[in-house]
C-alpha cells in the first residue's frame, strides 16, 4: 500500500519492451513494485490528484519524467516511443474527438495532458486490440503479454507481422478504472471478438502497413496545414477537383467506394464509407481548416499516394512551401480541369518521354526527376507503371546526365 503517493518514487523501473504502449509500461511498473492499489499508483506516476481512476487518469509527462528520474529519456522521448502521438501529428489530427478543436496537433505535451492514459496509449479510451500470435510470442520471450502501439492505431485491424486479424475487447467505464488490464490478464467479464471475421482483406492489410510506416518513421513531423494541402493536391492530380476548386462529388464517391469495397462491412471503416456520411466528407474536403478523423485521413492518404514515402515527401514539400511564406494559390486551371483520363495520358506521356531520353533508367530515377508523375502513376495506374519501370532493381548503376 502506498502511504504517500505524491512523494513516493518507484524503486524498480522496467525497460520498455519493443513497441510497448505507455499504459502497458505503467502496468508493469505497478506489478514490479508490488503496489496494492492501481489508482494510487496512477496518482503517483501520472500526477492525477483525483486518485479515482486508472485508464482515464490524466497524464502529466513532466511529472512522470521527474518521478522516474529521467529513466525513460525525457518528455519528448516518452511521447515518441511509448505513445502514438507522432502518428496523429503526421496525419495532422488528434487522438481523440474530445480534444478541443483549438488545440494544435503539433503541441504534443498539451495533447498528452488533455488525454487520459488509455486514450494517449491507444488512441481511444475504451477499445483494446491485440494479435494472438504476438501475445504468445511475447509471453514466451518476455514472460508477459503486453499492448503494442501498432495494434491500437485507428484504421489498423490486422497484424502486419502475422497477417492475421486482431482481437478486440471493449470494457465499460467502471471496469477499466479499477485495475490495469493486459491482453494476457483480461477480466472474466471481458467480451472478445475477432475484428476481421472474413480473414485479412488486401485493402485492410495495405492500410495497416501504411499506418505502421507512419508510426515507426522518426524522420519527419507533419502539420494539419501540410497534410491538408497534400491531400487536396492529390485529389487535384487525380482529376477529382473542378476548375472552381470544388471536389467532383460523383467521381470522388465512386472511386472511394470502389477502392474500399472489401472493407466496407468492417465497423472500423463504417463512418467514412457510410452512404449517408459521404456528403459530409466531401463538404469537409471543400472547406479550409478541416480536421478529419485519423482513420479517414489515413484512408485518403493511402488512396491518393499509395505509400507513406510518397505522402511524406509531399507533406514535407508542403511544409516548406508554407514556411517560406509563398502564397498558397493552387494552380487549379492546370490540374483541376483535367479528367482522370486526361491526367493518366499526361503522366504516361511524361514517363514515356523520360524513358526515351534515359533507356536504362530505374523507377528511382524517374521518381527523382518527375515525382508528381511517378506518384500519380504509382497510385492510379500501377500495373502500367510496373510494366514500364519494374520495381526490381536493374543490373548496373546509372547516373543521369541532367545538366
Amino acid at each position: 500500500m502506498i502511504t504517500h503517493p505524491s512523494s513516493a518514487e518507484p524503486a524498480r523501473l522496467p525497460k520498455p519492451l519493443p513497441d510497448e504502449t505507455l499504459y502497458s509500461l505503467f502496468a508493469r511498473i505497478h506489478w514490479l513494485n508490488d503496489y496494492g492499489n492501481a489508482r494510487e499508483c496512477c496518482a503517483m506516476l501520472l500526477g492525477d490528484g483525483e486518485r479515482l481512476r486508472v485508464a482515464d487518469s490524466r497524464f502529466d509527462p513532466v511529472h512522470f519524467d521527474s518521478v522516474t528520474r529521467g529513466f525513460y529519456g525525457g518528455v519528448r522521448l516518452i511521447l515518441t516511443k511509448l505513445t502514438p502521438t507522432n502518428f496523429f501529428q503526421r496525419l495532422g489530427t488528434h487522438p481523440s474527438v474530445e480534444i478541443p478543436h483549438r488545440l494544435h496537433p503539433d503541441d504534443a505535451v498539451a495533447l498528452a495532458v488533455s488525454n487520459g492514459l488509455a486514450t494517449l496509449s491507444n488512441g481511444r479510451a475504451h477499445l483494446w486490440r491485440w494479435c494472438p500470435s504476438c501475445l504468445k510470442r511475447d509471453q514466451d520471450t518476455y514472460g508477459v503479454a503486453y499492448w503494442h502501439r501498432k495494434h491500437q492505431l485507428p484504421g489498423v485491424v490486422i497484424c502486419c507481422e502475422h497477417q492475421t486479424s486482431l482481437l478486440e475487447t471493449t470494457l465499460p467505464y467502471q471496469a477499466r478504472q479499477q485495475e490495469f488490464i493486459m491482453p494476457g490478464r483480461l477480466p472474466g467479464r471481458a467480451r472478445i471478438k475477432l475484428v476481421c471475421s472474413a480473414g485479412a482483406p488486401p485493402t485492410a492489410m495495405a492500410l495497416a502497413q501504411f499506418a505502421e510506416q507512419i508510426l515507426l518513421d522518426d524522420a519527419v513531423e507533419g502539420s494539419p496545414e501540410s497534410v491538408q494541402g497534400a491531400l487536396v493536391d492529390g485529389l487535384a492530380e487525380a482529376g477529382l477537383v473542378s476548375r472552381a476548386g470544388r471536389i467532383r462529388k460523383k467521381a470522388f464517391v465512386a472511386e472511394w467506394k470502389n477502392l474500399y469495397a472489401d472493407i466496407s462491412e468492417l465497423t472500423e471503416f463504417a463512418p467514412p464509407l457510410n452512404e449517408r456520411c459521404l456528403p459530409s466528407l466531401v463538404e469537409a474536403l471543400n472547406q479550409h481548416g478541416w480536421l478529419l478523423p485519423a482513420t479517414t485521413t489515413l484512408m485518403l492518404a493511402n488512396w491518393l499516394f499509395g505509400s507513406w514515402q510518397l505522402f511524406k515527401e509531399h507533406c514535407r514539400w508542403r511544409k516548406v512551401f508554407l514556411l517560406t511564406g509563398v502564397a498558397e494559390e493552387r494552380q487549379w486551371s492546370k490540374v483541376a480541369a483535367n479528367t482522370p483520363e486526361d491526367a493518366r495520358k499526361s503522366h504516361r506521356d511524361t514517363c514515356i518521354e523520360f524513358l526515351k531520353s534515359y533507356p536504362g533508367a530505374t523507377r528511382k530515377d524517374f521518381w527523382a526527376t518527375h515525382p508528381k508523375s511517378c506518384r500519380w502513376l504509382h497510385t492510379h495506374d500501377k500495373e502500367w507503371l510496373q510494366r514500364q519501370l519494374p520495381t526490381a532493381h536493374r543490373s548496373g548503376v546509372m547516373q543521369l546526365e541532367l545538366f
